[in-house]
């Protein structure tokens, strides 16, 4: 009787251990998704570099990136000294569709300019300072969570301005009320 005892009272124990580890689990996993900025890595820019090449016209783009090297070596692309993306320079590149520079987390100054873009995401650039994307064919940004941007250019290829989404002043900015 005592050994069934012990053999009841193990199992719910294990249980209890299993659902504990779980949660733990669960906790830990999520214990960062209310923050509006992913910690990201090295890694996670090139990957993210190697999405935007292929999102935004691939081969038939200006982007000479050679994948087979480090992304240091990538022309526009300039590092931070954590080794992550700080400055991405696509001026002219032939770029078409949507932009999403969002998984670039520690990007600063963003060039994008005459391209044929339609849309930009900036969304969880929280540092960025800097957002050229004059001579596109933008219909609005939304920049209302990057409150350090002091630059922006954004006058489109017809001299419209997009219809801009902030939530601060921005001191330069070609298209703002």
């Amino acid at each position: 009787m005592y050994k069934n005892f012990m053999k009841q009272k193990n199992s719910k124990l294990n249980w209890l251990y299993a659902i504990m580890l779980v949660v733990t689990f669960l906790f830990i996993s999520c214990e960062g998704s209310n923050n509006p900025v992913n910690t990201g890595s090295r890694e996670s820019d090139s990957l993210c570099l190697v999405k935007i090449y292929n999102e935004c016209g691939g081969k038939e783009t200006y982007l000479d990136w050679d994948f087979t090297k480090p992304m240091d070596s990538w022309s526009g692309v300039i590092l931070n000294k954590a080794g992550r993306v700080d400055l991405l320079g696509l001026g002219g590149r032939n770029l078409t569709g949507h932009l999403d520079v969002s998984c670039l987390t520690e990007l600063t100054y963003l060039t994008c300019y005459n391209n044929n873009l339609t849309s930009i995401d900036v969304s969880k650039n929280v540092n960025l300072k800097y957002l050229y994307c004059y001579s596109n064919n933008l219909t609005s940004i939304d920049v209302s969570k990057n409150v350090n941007l002091t630059w922006l250019k954004c006058k489109n290829k017809d001299g419209s301005c997009p219809t801009i989404i902030k939530t601060h002043t921005i001191s330069n900015c070609d298209c703002c009320d």
